[in-house]
């Protein structure tokens, strides 16, 4: 049961790989056209394992910006990943450590997505709901890792001298598109926007941190009130 478990993440998560395959191959092909060393980028690639973490992480490093703004503006992008671990959290109660940080270095937006989706409409057990989870977070692992090895090998050779400062907000403007779905999440967009661009000149790109955590903050207050007018129409 629990291989047939595994195996159907996998599968689950098949159907999302080719929108992940893009932005793998964007991301290697900058860092081959950045220099970056074969084994950092492994090493990004392992050790980090969040895309859009790396494409900032590796613009901020080619714009030679402190290794502790570029931690900083990564973990600020990650934050929505506190939201997703805290649904994913009654499920691994009974995990041990080792194995609980295993669960977490799997989370990505694709496998959480998939995982609480089978969660709400399946009947397995605690135990094969996070083997279920393991599947398709080991298949995005081993997607994402192979299309940025790709870029990084084939994608220089392809795209010859043509510059790539662009790829970076092209795959930024990629990702958020979807997602402006409903007015909250307009706004926040619209917030980091403005923020951002009034902010471009503060030194050490501390104008990608300030909008990060200003558009969180406006986003939170957002709703809230929203919940505040619910609970008032109701009460």
């Amino acid at each position: 049961m629990s291989k047939y478990v595994f195996f159907k993440g996998v599968q689950a998560a098949f159907s999302l790989v080719p929108g992940v395959l893009p932005f793998g191959l964007i991301m290697g092909t900058l860092a081959s056209s950045s220099h970056l060393e074969f084994y950092e980028l492994l090493g990004l690639n392992v050790f980090v394992f969040a895309g859009a973490s790396q494409l900032v992480a590796l613009d901020l490093i080619n714009h030679h910006i402190p290794a502790v703004v570029v931690i900083f503006t990564g973990a600020c992008i990650n934050l929505r990943h506190l939201m997703y671990s805290a649904s994913v959290a009654p499920h691994t109660q009974k995990l041990g450590l080792l194995h609980k940080f295993f669960v977490s270095y799997l989370l990505t937006d694709q496998a959480y997505a998939i995982s609480n989706l089978e969660f709400e409409r399946s009947t397995y057990t605690k135990a094969d709901k996070i083997i279920y989870y393991t599947g398709a977070g080991a298949a995005m692992w081993v997607a994402w890792q192979l299309s940025t090895l790709a870029g990084y090998i084939f994608g220089s050779a392809a795209l010859g001298n043509m510059s790539l400062d662009f790829g970076v907000p092209l795959t930024f403007l990629a990702l958020v598109v979807p997602t402006l779905k409903n007015k909250v999440v307009i706004i926040v967009a619209l917030s980091s926007f403005i923020i951002s661009t009034f902010s471009h000149a503060m030194p050490y790109k501390l104008g990608l941190i300030v909008a990060a955590l200003s558009s969180l903050a406006i986003g939170m207050v957002i709703q809230r009130m929203s919940q505040w007018r619910l609970r008032r129409s109701h009460g």
